[in-house]
């Protein structure tokens, strides 16, 4: 064999560089894939609550259950939360039987 047909035969068997490239990526994009697709109920709700607090304070004047029904699609987990515990009856009736 000639010098010439060992090169021509060695570059058919051996990868493209790009080829490679592409199956490296290839790889990657499929773990990446598996990973952003695990979730479980724990990771949800620790990703919702630092969004939440990643938000700039609304003001005093703003009507805190607009806000929150703006986002409500945003933060699915935490409106149904937020909906109970914002829901505080708003009269001094329960004060006032103390004294």
């Amino acid at each position: 064999w000639s010098s010439t047909e060992v090169q021509t035969q060695a570059e058919r068997t051996a990868p493209s560089s790009s080829e490679q490239v592409s199956s490296i990526w290839k790889d990657f994009d499929e773990r990446v894939s598996d990973a952003v697709s695990i979730s479980n109920p724990t990771s949800t709700a620790m990703a919702a609550m630092r969004g939440y607090l990643a938000e700039t304070l609304i003001p005093r004047t703003e009507d805190p259950l607009a806000w929150w029904k703006s986002r409500q699609t945003i933060y699915e987990g935490l409106t149904a939360v937020i909906k109970r515990r914002l829901c505080i009856v708003a009269t001094s009736v329960p004060s006032e039987r103390v004294f």
